[in-house]
């Protein structure tokens, strides 16, 4: 008979908090659910029908949310306008026009969460962009307004360098290395500006 499991301090439950480019995005529902997909590829030979390999061809992460706080700032960055919003922060105008560079609009992205043992864990990722296939915007008499989105991280360059995860509580790793202090402030998050 295997044992069994007596103690609460491997178990992970709690609140977080999504963080972009420093900034807390607010309210979401449902949790949060960070992912990892392989795409694989099978290796045989023509000598049997045996599988010889599998060979690794492509990996994406995909971190999910449902948003609640929908700041036109935040609906900017949802909606994947890059300029739009007002000076005064409350008109948020979309339009079809392409400058010559439709990439999406980069940031950092951080989970900072619940860990094992009632302390907390932080995922860092430097390079995400908002890219979800659809977002709507239901307004209903029952429930909150939603928006279900989906950040993909980017490798950052020339190292493949994707994240890291923590168990600090104050902190978020920049590298294997490095330990930064956490940043997630309330805030306006700013309009697109071109590097």
């Amino acid at each position: 008979m295997g044992n069994v499991p007596c103690t609460t301090d491997d178990l992970i439950v709690g609140t977080y908090n999504l963080c972009l480019d420093g900034i807390d995005l607010g309210a979401t529902t449902g949790g949060v659910t960070i992912t990892q997909s392989n795409t694989y590829n099978d290796v045989r030979n023509d000598q049997t029908t045996l599988l010889q390999a599998r060979h690794k061809s492509a990996q994406d992460w995909k971190i999910t949310t449902t948003m609640r706080s929908l700041t036109l700032d935040k609906m900017r960055v949802l909606f994947g306008v890059k300029e739009g919003l007002n000076a005064g922060g409350d008109t948020l105008c979309f339009s079809d026009v392409v400058d010559g560079c439709s990439f999406p609009e980069e940031f950092q992205l951080v989970v900072s969460g619940p860990g094992p043992g009632c302390m907390c864990r932080n995922f860092s990722f430097p390079r995400v962009v908002v890219t979800p296939d659809e977002l709507a915007y239901t307004i209903n008499i029952d429930a909150p307004v939603e928006l279900a989105v989906e950040f993909t991280a980017l490798a950052s360059c020339p190292d493949g360098f994707i994240g890291c995860v923590t168990d600090t509580c104050d902190m978020i790793a920049s590298d294997e290395d490095t330990l930064v202090a956490l940043v997630c402030d309330l805030g306006v998050i700013p309009n697109y500006v071109a590097p």
